[in-house]
């Protein structure tokens, strides 16, 4: 076996760590500063938290951009990248969801190469190598933008989402603060779980995928299957644990990369204009059927990650079948407790949007990583499973 794994990423976890955040903006010899956020984040004082820790080391925050947009389209990133680049700052403090975190990835490095049309340079290793430094601090427990090397924009000009995957979108920090996830919502804290749950898995599968990563992944679907039901419940441990787990799954699949479960995904979220992790709740279980004999070995080890699950009898593909009966039975649970949408239909869809999610699907970059290639059919079988 061949592979390369690579995360230069300083993590900071625990409580109290955004008190770090000063030390971390001197080791990184950054002069001037912006906070990228949104809206949403300011309003639930949040921001408040950073300034608070800011004002302990006698510093304070020069200038606070709230403009980011849920999946921001390529318009608002180039607008903020333009602000940026005027006041002419070294480095930018991302707090926020998987939005900002991805918004402030790619406007690091436009703002650092003025670069006034990503979607050219869409695509893998495609990006200048030189950019803002940068700080990620996450304030759901599911996207793991803070760990990864990819992120995705709207192009809102063709309805689509468009990936970029390059080692220099690594922030250079990530701050797991438990005090910024303790209020959520309870239907974020499921949707945002269930995507990190699917980042995992997909790690896990992916052809890509190496004994770091399988590591990772697996213990990463682990903390989200036993703390997941407690946080929906409001245990802030247990939604501090999935932030965590959020994190981990993100540097497996950083490495190993996702795939057609978020190639659906992305294809449907952007027609339909579903938010990302509740599309690939809808996904994952019509992704892992289709896939269930090709990577009946690696979700036959994933059976043994499950807590309390110790099933050692049996094939591979009798133990991947137990697995998708198990996460079937898991997150119909969870969708039940959290209230969130159970078929594709709940957000509008017709048969009228079927080949469109099918082109755009075959389009994503995602689905080059799956265990099978995907195809017309497959995707089409996919998109009926998440019907039901």
């Amino acid at each position: 076996m061949y592979y390369e794994f690579y995360n230069p990423l300083k993590i900071i976890s625990g409580k109290g760590s955004l008190y770090n955040l000063p030390v971390e903006l001197k080791r990184l010899n950054s002069s001037s500063f912006v906070v990228l956020t949104d809206k949403g984040i300011v309003k639930a004082g949040l921001i408040k938290k950073a300034e608070n820790a800011l004002d302990e080391a006698g510093m304070r925050i020069p200038l606070i951009i709230d403009d980011v947009e849920v999946e921001a389209p390529l318009g608002c990133l180039v607008d903020i990248s333009r602000r940026i680049l005027e006041i002419r700052c070294d480095c930018i403090v991302a707090i926020g969801g998987g939005s900002v975190l991805d918004a402030a990835k790619l406007v690091c490095v436009m703002a650092k190469n003025n670069i006034v049309d990503p979607s050219q340079i869409a695509g893998v290793d495609t990006l200048p190598k030189e950019r803002l430094n940068l700080i990620a601090i996450p304030t759901t427990c599911g996207t793991g933008a803070e760990a990864t090397g990819v992120c995705v924009a709207m192009d809102e000009k063709n309805n689509t989402k468009i990936a970029f995957a390059d080692d220099v979108l690594i922030p250079d920090v990530a701050i797991l603060d438990p005090a910024l996830v303790e209020a959520l919502p309870v239907r974020l804290v499921a949707s945002s779980a269930i995507d990190a749950l699917a980042h995992a898995i997909e790690a896990h599968i992916s052809i890509q995928s190496n004994p770091l990563s399988d590591a990772l992944s697996a213990k990463a679907l682990s903390m989200i299957w036993k703390n997941l039901p407690e946080a929906i419940n409001g245990d802030k441990n247990a939604r501090f644990c999935l932030l965590e787990a959020a994190n981990i799954a993100g540097v497996a699949f950083s490495n190993a990369m996702v795939g057609i479960i978020h190639s659906l995904a992305h294809a449907a979220g952007s027609i339909l204009h579903i938010p990302h992790s509740e599309a690939v709740s809808l996904f994952i279980l019509p992704g892992l059927s289709v896939q269930l004999e090709a990577a009946s070995d690696k979700l036959a080890d994933l059976l043994e990650a499950i807590p309390g699950i110790h099933e050692y009898s049996g094939d591979n593909l009798t133990k991947a079948n137990r697995f998708l009966y198990l996460i079937e039975r898991f997150l119909e649970d969870i969708k039940c407790a959290a209230g969130l949408p159970k078929s594709l239909t709940d957000y509008g869809y017709n048969d009228a949007y079927y080949d469109a999610i099918i082109t755009k699907a075959l389009q994503d970059g995602s689905s080059i990583f799956g265990r099978i290639k995907l195809t017309p059919e497959i995707a089409g079988a996919m998109i009926k499973q998440s019907l039901r």
